[in-house]
């Protein structure tokens, strides 16, 4: 035992001797290391508190302990010889502190812990991470630069309130780290809207009711200081001026909006209404119209109205939001609100505004033509369908089709459903799936020969439009349409097989192709140069002659 003692010593004189002629936070920490591990629990805890004092004069930093606060740190540092210097030496306080807070963890001091890595949180110097490339090749990790302004400590620390502390501790202690992260962001430049955002937020997410005065008085002193900030106007410099403001001018808008909703929910109603018309008129116009297409506020202010009971208040904010910023979505919330006051005249009017508006929505045509519906006016519905139909460039006119085909087939009108489908036809003849479709009809209406004609259009002009052109690419997705075509034509005559109507169906079955995946996925009879391809040809040139036939 006395051996030990006396290596104990002499390894120790070692350390110290390493530490005074070369000093830096690895030998300190395998000192202290060495010490923890022959149970010598008060010299490891000198050691820390002499490394954390040497290291940490170079950056300003006085003698310390785990009871005594630490001193001032410098808040500048000279050239950038001189600040590099102090990057790394504020990176070995870090390293001294966080070995030290888990050798207090070890020994059950979790308070001591704490408070280390708060006061280095709090205390340390905050250095830019930005470093010149030239100096990425140094011995120092310059990539741990983006963990300077204490971040390591700052994750150490909610490590420890993970372990040991409540759901409530822990809670506290991410907010209050949090708010003090987004105070430094706004601090640093008060523009930045995104922080702002941030940080008012966090204040409403503490808030737990309209009794806590305290917080709410946090929260308008937060949200009045990051709305006095008002964002630049720069909408005719260039195109990325111009959006970047745009989008300025959003997360500012959306302040308000937050501003509102908390006032109205925790506040006082007479404010939040004050600050949702104040919104309004913030909103940037230009020769009467809108510069900065937001339509949410216009919606959270009219809905704010509607929840007060006013509807004549929220009719004028959309009415006026229609005529400076009109857009989809505060059309969609303006004939919601009239719809829930079961007012169908206006919502009729605020429709016939919006397809006004936007003639090419297909989604706004249809929003028309179902009120028409559900008010039984089938021919103003009728009326609307085909002027939809007939309007140049329009989005979806698949859906319009398809909505006008379903009310004809729920009204049982069997000869406008057949009318229909020759005109779906007719402006689609190269879609296999609507020669399909009109042929499906027929079939359950009963009429095979109507069915027959229907498929025999289809696969003429599929046919003209599968014809290998030389110097032309292959139509992949046409050639797809009829192979399907041609097998639902083949299921028909299948199904409707022992009428006398062999004939028929030994037609379409020399009519079908055959899979070749290592040529163009489908190989058609006319390729093969059989007596069915001449037949095929012969319709081809003739489909549109069959077009005009009674059947």
């Amino acid at each position: 035992m006395v051996y030990l003692t006396l290596g104990v010593q002499r390894v120790r004189r070692v350390y110290r001797l390493a530490c005074e002629t070369h000093p830096g936070s690895k030998m300190f920490l395998r000192w202290a290391a060495f010490e923890e591990k022959f149970m010598n629990t008060s010299v490891a805890r000198g050691v820390y508190e002499a490394a954390l004092s040497m290291l940490g004069a170079d950056v300003g930093i006085g003698r310390v302990s785990a009871d005594t606060p630490l001193a001032e740190c410098v808040a500048q540092i000279g050239d950038w010889q001189k600040q590099k210097a102090a990057a790394k030496a504020v990176y070995d306080c870090e390293a001294v502190i966080l070995a030290w807070a888990a050798f207090e963890e070890r020994q059950d001091e979790v308070a001591r812990a704490r408070a280390l890595l708060q006061k280095g949180c709090k205390e340390l110097p905050k250095l830019e991470a930005s470093l010149p490339d030239a100096d990425k090749a140094d011995s120092f990790d310059v990539d741990s630069a983006s963990l300077f302004g204490s971040a390591r400590l700052q994750s150490a620390l909610t490590s420890i309130d993970k372990r040991h502390g409540s759901a409530d501790t822990l809670r506290l202690n991410a907010t209050i780290r949090r708010r003090a992260l987004y105070r430094e962001a706004v601090k640093r430049n008060s523009a930045d809207i995104d922080a702002w955002l941030n940080l008012c937020t966090l204040e409403v997410s503490v808030l737990k009711g309209a009794k806590d005065a305290e917080n709410l008085r946090r929260i308008r002193a937060t949200f009045e200081e990051a709305l006095s900030h008002t964002p630049d106007e720069v909408f005719d410099e260039g195109p990325e001026d111009r959006v970047r403001c745009q989008n300025d001018w959003r997360r500012y808008l959306w302040l308000w909006v937050w501003f509102g909703a908390a006032e109205e929910l925790y506040g006082d109603k007479t404010k939040a209404t004050e600050l949702y018309e104040t919104a309004l008129e913030m909103v940037p116009v230009r020769e009467g119209v809108a510069v900065v297409e937001f339509p949410q506020i216009w919606c959270q202010a009219a809905l704010f109205h509607v929840r007060q009971g006013d509807a004549t208040k929220a009719r004028e904010v959309f009415e006026r939001a229609v005529d400076v910023s009109p857009c989809v979505e505060v059309f969609r919330h303006y004939c919601d609100m009239e719809t829930s006051l079961g007012e169908a005249a206006r919502v009729g009017s605020i429709l016939e505004r919006e397809v006004a508006a936007f003639v090419t929505d297909s989604t706004a045509w249809l929003r028309l033509v179902n009120l028409s519906i559900e008010l039984k006016a089938y021919d103003k519905a009728r009326r609307t369908l085909d002027e939809a139909l007939l309007t140049e460039g329009v989005d979806y006119p698949e859906v319009l089709w398809a909505r006008y085909l379903s009310m004809e087939t729920d009204l049982g009108n069997t000869e406008h459903v057949r009318a229909l489908y020759a005109r779906v036809a007719e402006a689609s003849p190269h879609s296999g799936s609507v020669h399909v479709a009109r042929a499906q009809f027929e079939s359950g209406e009963g009429n095979i020969d109507g069915a027959r004609h229907a498929l025999r259009v289809g696969a003429g002009a599929l046919a003209q439009v599968t014809a290998a052109v030389e110097g032309q690419a292959v139509d992949t997705e046409a050639r797809d349409e009829r192979a399907m075509l041609l097998g639902a034509w083949l299921e028909l005559e299948e199904a409707a097989n022992g009428a006398g109507m062999e004939d028929c169906l030994e037609e379409v079955q020399g009519l079908q192709p055959r899979r070749d995946d290592k040529e163009e996925g489908w190989v058609f009879p006319e390729e093969e140069e059989t007596g069915a391809g001449a037949r095929l040809a012969q319709m081809a040139a003739e489909w549109s002659e069959d077009e005009d036939e009674d059947y």
